[in-house]
């Protein structure tokens, strides 16, 4: 069979690397997110950026204020932190924007805490308490990815609630992301999991490794056609759309929900509002989380909202694990109520906060993958690419001035 579509032989070598065979594990730079894995120094020039066609291609959302005002005792900074990647000129290409300001590249945990007293900003790093309560200069975090939820009421790998720093509440510090940098690594991982899944691909693999195949094994249930099929993405949000726009071209019917209105695009077919979820979950064959982790989304997947999905729907997560009772999800996955589920949730060092003997391991129809849905490795998309930086700089440029930021996440909402 010749294969004439590029995008399909894209998704096959896509999901031929990841489950035929994974190489060596591979640390990533401590104290900065979505790297993609280390990869070898480098001395590349660095252009300066588009960033205007950056923010038009990405849809990215200017602040109503500025951060004179927007930032409770905003000053002039003095002293940022920068979790650098691996160019070497990276460091000279940020300063070249931020005149008069002491950059300080940070490559460890240690190296952080030793500098961040006396820090105005943190640049490319995660969000988290402990920085916040460390920094008693810290006015500003240009966050290394999308999700702030370390930083919020709920943290991603904890089940318990807790108050939004007051720092975050009264607008002394601001935190900013990236949002819509990442959206197309989630929303294809997000694809090749449902893939895997609904053509019985987890199953095939398995059955490689012993060096036998029994085609008698892969149930009916588990030999889809997606043609016609409905897709519930919850959170359409960025990765949502573009999970949704690869739905759409699969054949597939999109519903959504959405918490900011009906408001979407073409490829959707339905958006609800967030309370509408009960009554759209159970319409659907495959359910996309994509809705970033707040108090109204942790646990939201439980018995009683997986009782409501279709006899043998999917469930497949790149959003956090938060949003999941693990224990309710295994016990649909044994009963068959679940069909199948994608997790996007264990790291490698730490997976996913479980202990080797989780039930989780043991599910049946489960697939995991460690943390890994928002990387990209040797392409331009690659762990946001210089999209990522040209939006730090271009805030960095703007706070350093007191002017509008990009990206602003709001701290009542959490995102």
């Amino acid at each position: 069979m010749v294969l004439k579509n590029a995008r399909v032989k894209s998704l096959i070598i896509f999901l031929a690397a990841a489950f035929v065979g994974a190489g060596p594990a591979l640390a990533q730079i401590a104290g900065t997110a979505n790297l993609g894995g280390p990869q070898p120094m480098v001395s590349t020039p660095i252009p300066d950026g588009d960033f205007a066609a950056v923010a038009k291609k990405l849809g990215l959302v200017e602040s109503a204020k500025p951060a004179r005002e927007l930032i409770k005792g905003w000053r002039t900074p003095r002293k940022i932190l920068v979790g650098v990647d691996n160019n070497t000129n990276r460091l000279a290409w940020l300063q070249a924007a931020a005149l008069g300001v002491k950059l300080v590249a940070v490559r460890t945990p240690e190296e952080k805490k030793a500098q961040i007293a006396d820090a105005d900003a943190l640049l490319r790093m995660p969000c988290n308490r402990e920085d916040i309560v460390a920094g008693k200069m810290l006015h500003w975090i240009q966050q290394g990815s999308v999700t702030v939820a370390g930083c919020f009421a709920v943290a991603e790998h904890t089940s318990a609630r807790q108050e939004v720093p007051q720092k975050l509440m009264d607008g002394t510090v601001v935190i900013t992301n990236l949002q819509g940098v990442l959206t197309r690594p989630l929303a294809e991982h997000a694809i090749a999991m449902m893939m895997t899944l609904g053509r019985g691909l987890d199953i095939d693999v398995l059955q490689q490794a012993k060096g036998h195949f029994d085609r008698a094994t892969i149930p009916p249930g588990r030999l889809w056609v997606f043609e016609g099929r409905t897709l519930l993405v919850v959170g359409l949000g960025g990765i949502g759309t573009q999970v949704a726009q690869i739905a759409h071209g699969l054949g597939m019917t999109v519903i959504a929900t959405r918490n900011s209105g009906h408001q979407g695009p073409d490829t959707v077919s339905y958006v609800g509002l967030s309370s509408e979820l009960p009554d759209l979950v159970g319409k659907a064959d495959v359910v996309v989380l994509a809705a970033p982790l707040t108090p109204d989304t942790q646990h939201l997947f439980n018995a009683a909202m997986f009782g409501r999905m279709k006899k043998g729907a999917l469930l497949i997560n790149i959003a956090s694990g938060g949003e999941v009772v693990s224990d309710d999800l295994v016990a649909a996955l044994k009963s068959g109520q679940l069909g199948g589920a994608g997790l996007d949730l264990a790291d490698p060092e730490n997976p996913s906060r479980l202990a080797p003997t989780d039930p989780l391991f043991g599910a049946p129809n489960l697939i995991m993958s460690p943390e890994t849905a928002s990387h990209a490795v040797d392409t331009e998309a690659a762990s946001g690419g210089e999209d990522m930086w040209i939006i730090a700089r271009e805030n960095l440029k703007r706070y350093i001035a007191g002017d509008k930021l990009y990206s602003v996440v709001d701290a009542k909402r959490g995102y």
